[in-house]
Parts: C-alpha cells; sequence; structure tokens
C-alpha cells in the first residue's frame, strides 16, 4: 500500500540507500547532540558514535572541546564533531544524479544531530545548509526535531516568502508519546511546509490527540537496541485508524526488537505511504504605485 511520492528506495541511480526505511540518504554536517526527554534515553546515535570511536565522554557531550581528527575530514569543536567540505560536497553530487534523471533524492538531515538545538557549532552547521538548501532543488531534505520550540527563530529569514517555506523541505517533530505532542500541536502545525510531519518513534505510549488535520505524514515504530522498552501495537492500530480518517499519510516502520526494521508489517500489511509535497511558489507582493 502506497501513496504519494512513488519512487523513494527505487532509484538505482541514486546508489546505496539508507538503512532507514522512510528516507534514501542522510547527511550530518554535525555530529552530536544532547538528551531532553524519554524518546533520548537509548539513543542509538550516540550509541553508534562510541562504535566508531567517538563520544564517550561524560556528561552527555560527543566530544572533547579541542580534539580533532587530522586528516579525517573531521573535527571537534565544543563537544560537536563537524566535517569539511569534501563531505559537504556530497549534497551537490547527489543532486546533479537526480537532475540527470529529471527525478529528486530524499535526505534526512539529522540522524545524528538534532539541527535544531541550541548550540553554537551546530546552529553554524544549519546556517550553511541552508545555503547549500537553496543551491540543491532537486534534493528534497527531511528535517527532524525534539527542539519544536526552536523550529520558527531557525528557519531562514526568507522562509515566509514562500507559499509553503521552501519547496525543497520537509519539517517533522519527533512525539514519543501524548505528553509531547505540544512539539507538533503548539509549534510546527502553523507552520508553512512543503510537508509537515511527525516521527511516532519510538513510540513510547499511547498518541491519539493531535492536530492530525495539520499533519501530512506520520511514521511509526517501537525502539530498536538492546534495551529497547515495551510497544504495544494498540497504539498503532490507533495511529493507523486515525490517520485514515483524516487523509494523513501513514509509515509503519518497525516493531521494538533488538535490530532495526524488524518486524516491518501491522497486522501483516506493509504501510510504506508517503506524502506529496505540496507546491511552494514564492509569494509576489503586490507594489502599490
Amino acid at each position: 500500500m502506497e501513496h504519494g511520492i512513488k519512487n523513494i528506495r527505487s532509484k538505482k541511480w541514486f546508489g546505496k540507500q539508507n538503512d532507514i526505511a522512510w528516507t534514501e540518504k542522510t547527511f550530518n554536517g554535525v555530529w552530536g547532540c544532547t538528551k531532553v526527554s524519554e524518546g533520548c534515553r537509548n539513543c542509538y546515535a550516540a550509541e553508534f558514535a562510541k562504535r566508531v570511536g567517538f563520544g564517550s565522554t561524560r556528561p552527555f557531550l560527543w566530544g572533547k572541546s579541542g580534539d580533532t581528527g587530522s586528516g579525517k575530514g573531521w573535527m571537534v569543536e565544543k563537544g560537536r564533531r563537524h566535517f569539511g567540505e569534501t563531505y559537504w560536497n556530497q549534497l551537490h553530487q547527489w543532486n546533479r544524479k537526480a537532475e540527470r534523471n529529471d527525478s529528486i533524492g530524499v535526505v534526512f538531515v539529522g540522524n545524528m544531530n538534532d539541527l535544531f538545538e541550541d548550540h553554537e557549532v551546530t546552529r553554524r552547521a544549519l546556517d550553511k545548509l541552508w545555503s547549500v538548501i537553496g543551491e540543491t532543488p532537486h534534493l528534497h531534505y527531511q528535517f527532524l526535531t525534539k527542539r519544536a520550540e526552536n523550529i520558527r527563530e531557525c528557519l531562514p529569514k526568507d522562509w515566509f516568502d514562500y507559499e509553503n517555506g521552501y519547496p525543497n523541505v520537509w519539517l517533522g517533530v519527533s512525539i514519543e508519546d501524548q505528553s509531547v505532542s505540544w512539539r507538533f500541536d503548539e509549534h510546527l502545525a502553523d507552520i508553512p511546509a512543503a510537508v509537515r510531519f511527525a516521527s511516532y518513534e519510538p513510540a513510547l505510549g499511547p498518541l491519539k490527540d493531535l492536530r492530525w488535520d495539520k499533519l501530512d505524514w506520520i511514521i511509526v515504530g517501537g525502539e530498536s537496541g538492546a534495551n529497547h522498552r515495551p510497544f504495544d501495537h494498540a497504539w498503532a492500530r490507533d495511529a493507523r485508524d486515525i490517520c485514515q480518517a483524516n487523509g494523513v499519510e501513514f509509515f509503519y516502520k518497525q516493531d521494538a526488537a533488538r535490530f532495526t526494521n524488524r518486524g516491518k508489517t501491522l497486522d501483516s500489511i506493509k504501510y510504506y505511504n508517503y506524502p506529496m509535497p505540496r507546491p511552494s511558489a514564492p509569494i509576489r507582493l503586490e507594489v502599490i504605485a
């Protein structure tokens, strides 16, 4: 059962796909974050960073200020790992591939960070990314944050010059249960965007009360990892039924399991549904003679 964009993850020309089922590529101009809610407790990104020899310090910082990775294309500054131009140039390379194939590529720009975090290194990377986004129209960028209160201040100044924000940017918030539904309801629901979405993953409790009429897409899944917490399929069924009643695209990612992408079906049905981005032309201001 597929809706919205039809060719996500089916483009051989785009190269190796990411393991995250709802996107095609990941890009992280910066690594590192701090925990803000229960959904962060078993952060997979922090554990992955440790496995590759980075970020084992305490408190929860992904590097020591002053550490560098000389010759490796990255360095650490104030607890954040950031990257050089070789890494950033990937975005232009992917854009050229998409343009040659008269298509788009979908890129998740935050699986090792939260780009709306109030941290000077992260904000610097975000400012740079906004510039690159304007230069790469054949890429659609998926932003996902737990810091919804920062969304508006982090948007570029000309965001509201477009009917639905930048036409190639999707804005999303993480919502692990009803207690943080405010992230969408109070901070994202009324911001114009080509796509507004929510990641109900890891789902840690029921989620029923939401401004569903303002939502385009929801990703639902249990927690992965050795310490994954219980996940009730009834939560996913409720979300699915509400989505179907409100015209929201529903994506079921996984059951709770040790490894990601285990249990990809809900009631024996695979729900890999995607949204269709709204067009977003520049707003033409009336000139009074």
